[in-house]
């Protein structure tokens, strides 16, 4: 077996790579292309910190560092994924991916583990991470919100005109936020053309007070992300957005919709519960390197 860079792997292998991805979601249905532009994109350097461990010609495992938020002193080390039997395989990728980010020796390391991946005993405690948080998925069970109490909010579609004003509000209302990456101009163009999201802003008041991002995955309606800017919070607008996206879902067919928390986010998780959102199971679990 021999680990490689996917940036030095043949097509066939890159595809094996995205198949095993593929193949291991936990949210959703992104496409394969979805997934091949985001390993090989910028937020792995192009593939230079996406790796794959290779066993006769088939790829077996894989693990990646996000390094696009080093200026943030912060790497994600994440895509784990192994196929069934190889999982101590997963050892010696992550070891691999941290032989390669030692020279950002300023950055915190997260590491995130998919909820139901067997991983190696000990792991990852066994390279020095400890357990800080696990995303959860939560599903929405109670009644549909009153369309009057939402009404004062507009969730105005992303389209080639406001996207410089949706990069710069997501960017600004997730700063700080665990497990968010900043996004630029490129990203949003390739969320505006896929079908499988939905994207925008929301404004009350005709200001702009944050931005969504909704996933289509043909059974169910995900709000995938929802913000707001510091200046518009603790006026009930997050549950107001909420609330209208929800109808939105509904409105679309999606009779199931889902979102996802990071349990140490109290003051959200704590209003999902109160809007009828409850927990369904754990997506994954985040290590911090001592």
């Amino acid at each position: 077996m021999i680990i490689k860079k996917l940036c030095e792997m043949s097509g066939e292998m890159v595809a094996g790579a995205v198949e095993l991805l593929y193949g291991s979601q936990i949210t959703g249905n992104q496409s394969h292309d979805d997934i091949k532009n985001f390993i090989c994109g910028r937020c792995f350097d192009n593939g230079r910190f996406m790796l794959a461990a290779v066993e006769d010609d088939r790829v077996v495992a894989t693990g990646g560092a996000v390094v696009a938020e080093v200026s943030r002193h912060e790497i994600f080390i994440t895509v784990l994924a192994a196929v069934s039997s190889f999982e101590a395989v997963l050892d010696d990728v992550v070891r691999a991916v941290l032989t390669d980010i030692a020279e950002f020796s300023d950055c915190r390391l997260k590491l995130g583990v998919k909820g139901d991946l067997n991983v190696p005993a000990g792991f990852p405690g066994s390279l020095g991470f400890c357990h800080a948080y696990s995303l959860l998925q939560m599903r929405f069970a109670a009644e549909q919100p009153a369309e009057e109490d939402s009404a004062h909010i507009e969730l105005p579609a992303l389209s080639p005109e406001n996207i410089d004003e949706y990069v710069s509000v997501t960017n600004a209302g997730f700063a700080g936020t665990p497990n968010v990456s900043t996004i630029e101009a490129a990203d949003a163009k390739r969320l505006l053309e896929s079908a499988a999201f939905r994207c925008g802003l929301i404004r009350t008041d005709n200001c702009t007070v944050g931005c969504y991002e909704l996933k289509l995955d043909g059974s169910a309606g995900w709000i995938e992300s929802v913000c707001l800017l510091p200046a518009s919070r603790g006026h009930g607008l997050g549950r107001a957005a909420v609330a209208r996206l929800i109808i939105m879902l509904h409105q679309l067919g999606y009779e199931t919709v889902k979102l996802s928390v990071i349990d140490i986010n109290e003051k959200a998780y704590s209003l999902y519960q109160r809007m009828g959102f409850s927990v369904d199971r754990v997506l994954s679990r985040w290590y911090v390197k001592d």
